[in-house]
């Protein structure tokens, strides 16, 4: 089993035994609209291969931004997972129209050759940005994100608890949906090809 496999693996089992609270109504959550929001503004992170990333350099595609880290045993690579599944159900040419970017929240084990070697098992769309701990801390606290570390007990081997969403932005670099974990591939497939077909204008 290769580990693109092992990952569908364990997101499947994620997916199919959630916590008995969520059962009555994560299933069917969909995406939060969002208008003039005042936050998720912008950023300033890196590619791996350190070129300076900012908001407006994916203008022309639908972005799709999530943090998170490699080593993360379950919300991570689920939610990477779903995404993939939701780009398959896309016409290739919508496709093509769709950019993810994973943002480390761990930049100290997260180097650029394990950040490559993550994403690269996702497929072309997927790639990831780093930076400084202060450069991730500001596009953190932008995009509201919650992040604690803790350390496992008896080891030195850390955890990081965090926020889940996933952030969807149209052509032109608007912030215009904010999707919970709990949304299904299908209903994700629909939010981005509703973005890509949407008749927003620069500055509305």
């Amino acid at each position: 089993m290769n580990r693109l496999s092992a990952l569908f693996a364990v997101a499947l089992f994620c997916l199919a035994a959630p916590p008995a609270w969520a059962l009555p109504h994560a299933v069917a959550q969909r995406s939060t609209p969002v208008e003039n929001a005042n936050y998720g503004r912008d950023f300033k992170l890196h590619d791996p291969d350190g070129s300076v990333k900012r908001l407006a350099d994916f203008r022309g595609a639908v972005l799709v931004l999530f943090f998170g880290y490699t080593s993360c045993p379950d919300v991570c690579p689920t939610a990477l997972l779903k995404l993939h599944e939701a780009l398959a159900l896309l016409p290739e040419a919508a496709r093509a129209k769709v950019q993810v970017r994973f943002v480390t929240l761990d930049p100290e084990r997260d180097s650029p050759a394990v950040l490559k070697d993550y994403l690269g098992m996702f497929g072309e769309p997927f790639h990831a940005l780093t930076g400084t701990r202060a450069e991730i801390d500001a596009a953190a606290k932008e995009f509201r994100i919650y992040a604690r570390r803790s350390t496992l007990p008896g080891t030195d081997f850390y955890v990081i608890d965090h926020s889940t969403n996933l952030f969807l932005f149209d052509p032109q670099g608007k912030l215009r949906l904010v999707a919970p974990h709990a949304i299904r591939a299908e209903n994700l497939a629909k939010d981005l090809q509703s973005l890509l077909d949407a008749p927003h204008k620069a500055g509305d």
